[in-house]
């Protein structure tokens, strides 16, 4: 079902619609230009007007109207006939029914889902398909109340749509009908039309409110009334419709709205249309819905005129949607990332009209409450304002915050604007936005670039650090300031600390670092105001750009603080007593005087009141005060909290003394938190001053709270009695508040501020609380009292939502807020609970609450209240006695409320209650399921659908959905060392616990009804949307989805026709003559010299075979081979320019490796700044460069030699420093690569000059080192031995190789391999063409002889000059057989050597390949004689002369990485083990393996020098070793490492040689020992991965699998079934990864060492980053998943190194 419901969404939007024009549709082309344009204008808009009513476009029209010469036809109109059957979406019909059978037929087009204008008319239903419109709407004349219209009242029908009204004539054919006629003139999206229709009264609205009687209910409505003054003055028509039996209401409610499109006219410009409907209906979804010229608001925003709480909110919704029609409809989001712009500045412009019309203390309430709202929602987990890449609307969970912090971040950036002192900020923007909308279509879309460049352009700054941290980022910062004076410096020192909630609830967790982007730090600049010892407010401008820092504020008064009773300020006093005006004081600067004074002036009222005052140590320590009080960011240029400590008489004089109310509510606040009597008496001072704005007084009072509680003696308690006594009860003798019963004196609600304190009161009242989180009785009784003796008698306005606070505030009062203790004493001896008797009073105090509020609710069914908001806080009360345990559960309260005919609030709120019980039962759930599906009000269907899943969370959060039992840990935890330590599963989040928990519970999950009905709900087809998406959440949350397989796709590929290799390529063959089977193997000497081979007593001397290389066509062999230099592509581009082969092999090379690093996907392509959402890039960069520029340059020939190239790396690498501040990803990256470059770049560089000097000298040394030349090594002198019976002679040495260049891909090579560490864990893997470039695997050139690159490890070599070679060529027929062998070629039976007995001997061999070279490097020393094997030293041995055989072995290659033995050169070229531990049983079967090989045994006992001939072998031999030697130091673990061991074999086989120099057969037997130790030593070293560590891989995969985000990265990539079949042109196949395969390959037993493992995934990242690009949203689930696997492959490598270890671990103590 989801798959479906997804495939739709993609779909909804696709698809095209092709019409065929007949051929007698004539087409005419306009000849002259006057006629074209009369035609194009008039024909286009009637066609345009006529299709898009119809439902299509236009066409045929060539829309060249900007040429004059162009041809121009006539248009050719499309009409679409379409009716509409019952629609589901789009337009709501709302009819009497059986329930409501006095609701008012009517119907309105309603955004019912984000596509609903599709659902209603053929369009292209999206914002940015924009057009005239013409509407005509038939629709009866009147309606009937009862069926005939004579007897009873006729309700004429309205149309009312988007556009101007034309006008309303009856209908020519039938006179019971009636036709309106609209047109929209300006063109308008189709989201953005709207219409109803039904018997509406409608208003004019003009600036003089027009009385009641003016409302118009005729046959023929005329909505072309309008106020001609206002008209006069440039503002349009304006109307006003609603409903019978809400005429009353339509003026108090919408009579200001010709005042907010005054102001907005003044401030932001003209009105885009020509007049503005306001259309109240029933059943709307949301508070209102805009349109084009017209808005349809709830009707649940009309108010009576003696209401008093719904006109604050009322007034501000509908003046937002009156600057919706300038940002919104007029001015449109260019993209769904930029909707949180034209949100809020529409918000924005409201503020500044709430600002004029409730007054600027109003506004900056309103302001200060938002930031405060702000800041406790962004705490990790909301998005940014604007996502950019975003294709579909901002969720709906996250709109209503976006829509709340939009208009906040402009109002700081408008606040950093003024700053620069040269501009209006915002007030000069917004004017130039609709002015440019006016005279361009195209500046109609705004987007956040746009607007962020037009602020630039005017403020002179750059906004973009801004933007990524306010737009693009989340979060708010935190700041915790100190203060403190420094007497020696004359400074305030600040010590400032920001902390982000948001970035360290995520830095954990890189899917949300991704996604959500919290900001771990803003910067910017703060004002902050320190009002000075003489009351001189000084501002200073903090710069805030790290974490924390000291701040030296300069200080300014020279004395100290002023005191009251000094004769400076009693003449200040008496100079602002005889000022006129409050201003004068002020300046004066006795401000407090209007805060305050003439109160409590008698000694009589402040014994009265309990006033505290200063103490005697108050006063000094006020006296000694430098300064008044420090405010900081007094411009609100930040979204923040801030915590500041000073001194409490600060605090006080802030809240007397500041006129701003932000600052006074700042004081209030941080004074509540140290509750005092000084504080109490404040905040009681300032309730009584009503110069304070009214929303102050109530902070003030609702901040008593803290002071009413034991601690402070209760006297914040009385003071809210004596509060709420003056104003609400007579002024009688009242010694006792707490004792006497009055009656308070009847309601008057004339004075809105005295209306705000009292109900502020109540709530301070009711959240007092005791110590053990109960209200005093005295409170409750207080509170019952307030609903038995209200009276609203006499009072002019109603008291609805008065009584409602009363009964919340009751609510509230009876539960407790300390929970109840859950463990209890059980057992046998249960002591008996003594009766309490303050029980007793709270169940009395209970009942009456309860038969109070009952009263209340049944008087409210007989006389309504304004949308029964009496009954919705009676259900409200129930909901929170039933949570508090108060009263029992009973779902059949509730579901009595929730019944079709209630008030649609009424049911909202009951079916909340009712989700707080036990709903799941399954006759409960039917009913759900039924109202869900049936119900008449898709409010209340959807309400019901979403709280669902919520209703399943809060149970289960507070227990009433129980967990399963589970197993109790044990108190004593025991920890055995000598088992393996048990890894504990990470713990489970409290929601998969939950979702656990759900599904196994037998009333949820496994709820029969709950599965048979909840499918066939989902698939029903008229189903509403937003219902299907809730029920298919709660499907999810209760049931486990069954995983469905991916789509097998089948595909046939070609058989590929293979490519015929060139006919002039050579091929290497052998031809071997023929000998005796029992010949050795022959040995090459040097000129002059003969290889001779002692044969065994009694065997004949041996035939030694000729072997001849030829190529297969003899002609083309040259007879001597030269240097050859590699060959270049004829006419290439490359080298004309002028670079050379090596610089353009350099390039290829570093292009390579840098392409391969992950850091290079920023670079790989040229930048798209629409794409990747980046359109300033080329405002800052102007010469832009990237890698695929840079290869192309290269292969066109436009570098003329190396430097150009690196110049041009160089300017990508700066651009990219430019253009992303330092600690973005970009950045980081871009360090990286620039670290890699200079590597690459040192070492080939270095490598090409060498190569050009080495050419220099070509001419004298042709012969480089290195070069595998033959040569001609001087014998070694050694001791005498027997001359050998005789000498023949061999074949000459094959010609020498030809001498190559210098092989710049080594020296990357060695760069890149080097210790020094780039990237950490980012280092690129290798590609396979990238390996073969830098490994030498090259193809033979055509022309070119084949060479041999010989590697012989047969005896060591005597001392050669280095210039010469390092390599020589000792056996060939051993060489080729070893070649042969390697491409799986069986040596034929002829040509093995078999003695006397029959057996087979031993052939060594030797490695031959064809293409490049090893890296020359040093040879290795043989260890030294007579030192001990774990600390002896290496030395070239000096190995007795023996025959010519002697002379003709190689050195061996070794890595000269740190760490590496240095082995000797006579032993066989094997892998370095030194980090590898000795594994017992593969060296005792290796050992064994040696002793039967034929002879083996020669080695397997120490040597007996008694024997003859072996008399001088330990004077020869000053360190033996044999393998029973070896076997006792395997048994007693003398081996630290397999190193260890293969050097005391070395040891073996290189005394061996050395005693045995004249003996070829010990030598050949020694050699094939080494063959089958360099056989079997790959295997000995072979690792597997630990068990500890294959599990825990196993488990960071699975564990990565589980997220659905990371499906992308479960199975091989199909590139066809993807739509992708260029995958593997970009990404090689055998470079492809993915999680299923690295599973896989761990099952089977294919990697050796979690390193390898880390690699494939890393390889798979590496992919995704390279075919998607960086900024892409696959690389950004990549980058997150990246994190994720690196934390979890570190405990898996922990786990690998653990399980390597033999060690125990310690026991615990």
């Amino acid at each position: 079902l989801k798959r479906r419901l997804y495939s739709a969404l993609s779909e909804s939007d696709e698809g095209e619609l092709s019409i065929a024009i007949p051929s007698q549709v004539p087409i005419t082309l306009v000849h002259t230009a006057a006629a074209t344009a009369a035609a194009t204008a008039n024909a286009s808009a009637n066609a345009n007007a006529n299709a898009n009513a119809a439902g299509s476009g236009v066409v045929g029209t060539s829309g060249s109207g900007q040429h004059q010469h162009s041809k121009e036809y006539t248009p050719i109109v499309i009409r679409i006939e379409y009716s509409l059957k019952d629609p589901e979406e789009g337009i709501q019909f709302v009819i009497p029914s059986q329930t409501y059978p006095y609701r008012v037929p009517h119907v309105y087009t309603t955004p019912s889902s984000p596509d609903a204008a599709r659902c209603w008319i053929p369009c292209v239903d999206n914002l940015w398909e924009r057009c005239t419109w013409e509407f005509e709407f038939v629709v009866p004349r009147s309606l009937d109340v009862d069926g005939e219209s004579s007897t009873g009242p006729n309700y004429n029908v309205v149309v009312v749509c988007s556009g101007e009204f034309q006008q309303q004539i009856v209908h020519p054919l039938d006179p019971t009908k009636v036709i309106f006629l609209f047109e929209q003139q300006a063109l308008t999206s189709v989201q953005h039309i709207t219409f109803v229709a039904g018997p509406f009264y409608v208003m004019p609205m003009s600036s003089n409110p027009a009385p009641t009687n003016t409302l118009h209910h005729s046959r023929i409505v005329d909505q072309n009334l309008v106020d001609v003054a206002a008209v006069a003055a440039g503002q349009p028509r304006m109307h006003a419709f609603c409903l019978p039996g809400h005429e009353r209401h339509l003026l108090a409610t919408a009579g200001f709205l010709p005042q907010a499109m005054r102001h907005f006219i003044q401030e932001v410009g003209s009105y885009p249309f020509s007049s503005y409907k306001l259309v109240f209906v029933d059943e709307l979804i949301g508070p209102r819905h805009d349109g084009a010229t017209m808005c349809l608001a709830s009707i649940d925003l009309l108010h009576t005129e003696d209401a008093v709480d719904p006109v604050f909110e009322s007034r501000l919704i509908l003046s937002q949607a009156v600057a919706v029609q300038w940002f919104g409809v007029n001015i449109y989001q260019r993209t769904w990332s930029d909707t949180w712009l034209v949100n809020g500045l529409a918000s924005y412009i409201s503020g500044s009209f709430i600002r004029k019309h409730l007054g600027n203390n109003e506004y900056r309430f309103r302001l200060k409450k938002d930031i405060l709202r702000v800041v406790d929602l962004d705490v990790g987990e909301m998005p940014p304002i604007c996502q950019p890449g975003l294709l579909e609307p901002t969720d709906p969970a996250y709109r209503q915050f976006v829509n709340l912090k939009a208009p906040l971040v402009l109002h700081i950036l408008d606040r950093r604007m003024h700053k620069t002192g040269t501009s209006q900020g915002l007030h000069r923007i917004i004017p130039k936005i609709i002015l440019d909308a006016l005279e361009n279509e195209n500046a109609a879309a705004v987007s956040t670039h746009s607007f962020l460049r037009m602020c630039r352009k005017t403020a002179g700054l750059d906004f973009r650090p801004f933007a990524e941290q306010w737009v693009y980022g989340s979060g708010c910062p935190r700041f915790s300031v100190r203060s403190h004076f420094n007497r020696k410096k004359m400074a305030v020192e600040m010590h400032v600390k920001q902390e982000s909630i948001a970035y360290e609830a995520n830095k954990d967790d890189p899917v949300s670092l991704a996604l959500l982007r919290p900001m771990p730090f803003f910067d910017g600049q703060m004002t902050i105001r320190i009002h000075e010892a003489d009351g001189t407010p000084y501002e200073h401008v903090l710069d805030i750009r790290q974490p924390y820092k000291k701040f030296e504020v300069p200080f300014n008064t020279k004395y100290k603080r002023v005191r009251r009773n000094t004769k400076r300020f009693i003449a200040r006093q008496q100079a602002a007593e005889a000022a006129a005006n409050p201003e004068t004081a002020e300046l004066i600067g006795v401000v407090d005087m209007s805060f305050g004074l003439g109160i409590w002036e008698d000694d009589a009222s402040r014994e009265e009141w309990k006033v505290a005052d200063w103490s005697e140590s108050d006063e000094a320590h006020m006296a000694t005060a430098t300064y008044e009080w420090i405010r900081l960011d007094t411009d609100i240029e930040w979204l923040t909290k801030i915590s500041f400590d000073q001194e409490p008489f600060m605090w006080v004089s802030q809240l007397q003394r500041d006129r701003d109310v932000i600052a006074q509510i700042e004081a209030i606040h941080a004074l509540s938190r140290i509750p005092s009597k000084i504080v109490s008496s404040t905040f009681t001072k300032t309730v009584l001053t009503t110069t304070y704005f009214f929303r102050v007084r109530s902070e003030a009072a609702l901040s008593l709270v803290p002071c009413a509680g034991a601690a402070v003696e209760f006297l914040g308690l009385y003071h809210l009695y004596k509060l709420f006594f003056r104003y609400c009860y007579d002024p009688l003798n009242r010694e006792d508040l707490f004792k006497n019963e009055l009656v308070p004196r009847p309601n008057d609600f004339s004075d809105f501020s005295e209306y705000f304190l009292r109900k502020a009161l109540i709530t301070a009242l009711s959240q007092v609380r005791l110590e053990n989180g109960e209200t005093l009785p005295i409170v409750r009784r207080f509170l019952i009292d307030q609903l038995r003796y209200n009276d609203n008698s006499t009072n002019s306005f109603s008291d609805s939502y008065y009584i409602a606070h009363i009964i919340g505030a009751l609510g509230c009062a009876l539960v407790s807020t300390t929970p109840p203790e859950r463990a209890e004493l059980q057992g046998d001896h249960i002591p008996q609970v003594v009766e309490d008797p303050r029980a007793q009073i709270d169940r009395d105090i209970l009942n009456g609450a309860i038969a109070e509020v009952d009263r209340y609710r049944d008087l409210d069914r007989v006389i309504p209240s304004w949308r029964n908001a009496i009954t919705v806080a009676t259900l409200e009360f129930r909901m929170m006695l039933m949570m508090a345990n108060g009263i029992p559960s009973d779902p059949a309260f509730f579901l009595l409320y929730t019944r079709e005919g209630n008030s649609t609030p009424v049911r909202v709120a009951a079916f909340d209650g009712l989700f707080l019980t036990k709903w799941y039962s399954p006759e409960v759930f039917k009913y759900l399921m039924a109202v869900v599906s049936r119900d008449s009000s898709r409010i209340v269907s959807r309400h019901v659908a979403s709280n669902m899943c919520e209703s399943l969370a809060i149970q289960f959060s507070i227990g009433d959905i129980k967990m399963p039992a589970k197993e109790p840990e044990p108190i004593l935890i025991e920890e055995d060392a000598t088992k393996p330590e048990v890894i504990k599963e990470p713990k489970k989040s409290e929601v998969d616990v939950m979702i656990k928990t759900l599904r196994k519970d037998k009333e949820i999950g496994r709820n029969p009804v709950l599965r048979k009905i909840i499918m066939p709900m989902m698939l029903n087809s008229s189903l509403d949307h937003e219902v299907r998406w809730s029920l298919l959440k709660l499907a999810d949350l209760c049931f486990r989805a069954v995983e469905e397989p991916l789509p097998k796709v089948t595909i046939h590929i070609p058989v590929a026709t293979p490519i015929e290799a060139p006919s002039k390529k050579l091929k290497l063959s052998l031809s071997i003559g023929g000998g005796p089977s029992g010949a050795p193997s022959p040995r090459v000497a040097p000129d002059g010299l003969s290889a001779v081979s002692t044969p065994a007593v009694g065997q004949s001397t041996p035939v030694v075979p000729k072997i001849v290389l030829k190529a297969r066509d003899p002609s083309l062999a040259p007879p001597t081979p030269a240097p050859v230099a590699p060959k270049q592509k004829a006419g290439a581009a490359w080298a004309k320019s002028g670079l050379s082969s090596q610089e353009k092999k350099m390039i290829d090379a570093i292009l390579k490796r840098v392409n391969a690093h992950p850091a290079a996907v920023w670079f790989l392509t040229p930048v798209d700044p629409v794409s990747q959402g980046i359109p300033t890039y080329f405002d800052v960069v102007k010469n832009p460069m990237d890698l695929a520029t840079m290869t192309s340059k290269l292969k066109t020939g436009q570098y003329s030699n190396r430097q150009d190239f690196a110049d041009d790396f160089k300017l990508m690498l700066s651009n990219a420093f430019l253009f992303n501040p330092a600690g973005t990803p970009p950045h980081d990256d871009a360090l990286k690569v620039e670290g890699l470059f200079n590597k690459l770049w040192k070492t080939t560089d270095d490598a090409v000059e060498k190569d050009n000097k080495a050419k220099v000298k070509l001419s004298l040394k042709p012969r480089e080192p290195g070069n595998f030349v033959p040569i001609r090594p001087v014998p070694v002198p050694q001791k005498a031995k027997p001359p050998p019976p005789q000498q023949l002679p061999l074949p000459p040495p094959p010609p020498p190789p030809p001498v190559r260049e210098r092989d710049l891909d080594e020296e990357l090579l060695e760069a890149v391999d080097a210790p020094e560490d780039l990237g950490g864990d980012e280092d690129a893997p290798f590609d396979e063409d990238v390996d073969d470039l830098l490994l030498g695997s090259t193809s033979i050139a055509p022309m070119t002889p084949p060479k041999l690159k010989l590697k012989a490890s047969r005896r060591p070599a005597p001392d050669m000059d280095d210039d010469e070679t390092s390599n020589a060529v000792d056996d060939l027929e051993s060489a080729l057989w070893d070649a042969a062998e390697a491409s799986s070629i069986t040596k034929p039976e002829r040509f093995k050597s078999v003695d006397n007995g029959g057996r087979a001997s031993p052939v060594p061999k030797i490695k031959v390949s064809l293409g490049k070279q090893n890296r020359p490097t040093a040879t290795p020393p043989l260890p030294a004689v007579g030192e001990p094997s774990s600390s002896r030293q290496y030395e070239a041995p000096q190995a007795p002369p023996r025959r010519e055989d002697s002379v003709s072995s190689t050195q061996m290659a070794l890595n000269d990485h740190p760490g590496s033995r240095k082995r000797a050169s006579g032993g066989p070229e094997i892998e370095d083990a030194s980090n590898i531990p000795v594994d017992p049983v593969k060296c005792k079967a290796l050992i064994q393996k040696l002793s039967e090989v034929p002879y083996g045994w020669i080695f397997v006992a120490p040597v007996d020098s008694t024997q003859p001939g072996l008399e001088s072998y330990y004077e020869e031999i000053k360190q033996p070793m044999d393998y029973q030697t070896m076997t006792r130091k395997v048994d007693r673990k003398k081996y630290s490492s397999m190193e260890d061991f293969a050097d005391d074999l070395r040891l073996i086989y290189t005394n061996g040689r050395k005693f045995n120099a004249s003996s070829p057969e010990i030598l050949d037997l020694i050699d094939s020992l080494e063959i089958v130790w360099k056989k079997e030593w790959p295997g000995m070293l072979k690792k597997r991965l630990p068990t500890d560590a294959k599990k825990q891989l196993l488990q960071a995969i699975a564990q990565i699998r589980t997220d659905d985000v990371n499906m992308i990265f479960h199975n091989p990539v199909d590139p066809i079934a993807l739509g992708i079949p260029h995958y593997f042109d970009v990404i090689p196949r055998e470079d492809a990864r993915d999680l299923t395969t690295i599973k896989s390959k761990i099952d089977k037993g294919l990697y050796q060492s979690p390193e390898q493992v880390d690699q494939d995934v890393k390889l798979m990242f590496s992919n995704a980053y390279k075919f998607n690009g960086r900024d892409s949203p696959i690389s950004a689930i990549a980058s997150a998943l990246e994190q994720t696997w690196s934390r979890l492959y570190a405990k898996a490598r922990v786990a690998g190194e653990g399980g390597g270890s033999n060690s125990k671990k310690p026991r615990l103590a």
